[in-house]
């Protein structure tokens, strides 16, 4: 995905949002479902995390 126009803002935004379903992925996997939700939300936690330390990581190489 290449955002040219406001690149560094939008990138953060991206950012803090893969943060934030990584934090509510957890939160429904550990305290709401099952074993198997809770796999699942670790998986997800980490994909979330990787996703949104990339973006940020782009977005301040593109600055």
């Amino acid at each position: 995905m290449i955002i040219k126009s406001g690149g560094g803002k939008i990138m953060l935004r991206l950012a803090f949002a893969f943060f934030v379903f990584a934090i509510a992925a957890t939160v429904l996997g550990f305290m709401t479902m099952g074993p198997s939700a809770m796999f699942f939300s670790r998986i997800m936690i980490v994909v979330f995390l990787i996703l949104s330390v990339m973006t940020l990581m782009i977005g301040k190489l593109q600055s």
